[in-house]
């Protein structure tokens, strides 16, 4: 079931940062992977940015967003609550050959 709700937080953040957000910060940002702790109130959010220059100013637009991200993930998902997000920068070390 978490394996479920990893992938459906993958696409609804994916969702939010094309479509919802206008912050020019967050475009060509790609999220890779969720993953959730046990209990499901924590997100590691591994993102990959398109200009590795502005890598450092997309995840501090992304930390400065969480709020946002949080509230719209709400009114969308089926849970009491959205998790904490934490967003990492992608890469292909964290998970081996890249294929999680």
């Amino acid at each position: 079931m978490r394996q479920r709700y990893q992938s459906e937080l993958k696409r609804r953040i994916s969702y939010i940062l094309s479509f919802k957000s206008s912050d020019p910060r967050v475009k060509g940002v790609c999220v890779r992977d969720v993953v959730l702790s046990k209990d499901m109130r924590f997100a590691k959010v591994y993102v990959s940015v398109l200009d590795d220059a502005k890598a450092d100013d997309a995840l501090y637009a992304l930390d400065a967003a969480e709020g946002f991200i949080r509230k719209n993930l709400s009114s969308d998902m089926p849970w009491r609550f959205a998790p904490n997000l934490e967003f990492v920068l992608y890469k292909e070390l964290d998970f081996g050959n890249g294929k999680n």
